[in-house]
């Protein structure tokens, strides 16, 4: 027999505590997820802008330059 038959592993005994969160009310998540989706479209057309203006300009800057 090897030496670690004998080994016995003792039983965890912790004990688990869930508790429940308050769940959020679903209006004003739903609101959040509005304004969410407005940001988004807002934001996605302010960095297609700035993109934009960056290209002309360094197109203006590579014209002037030439």
């Amino acid at each position: 027999m090897s030496p670690f038959s004998t080994i016995t592993r003792k039983p965890n005994r912790y004990s688990v505590v869930c508790e429940a969160a308050p769940k959020k009310k679903a209006d004003s998540a739903a609101k959040r997820d509005r304004q969410a989706k407005k940001r988004q479209i807002y934001n996605k057309a302010k960095k297609f802008q700035v993109k934009t203006r960056m290209k002309k300009d360094i197109w203006k800057a590579d014209f002037y330059v030439s």
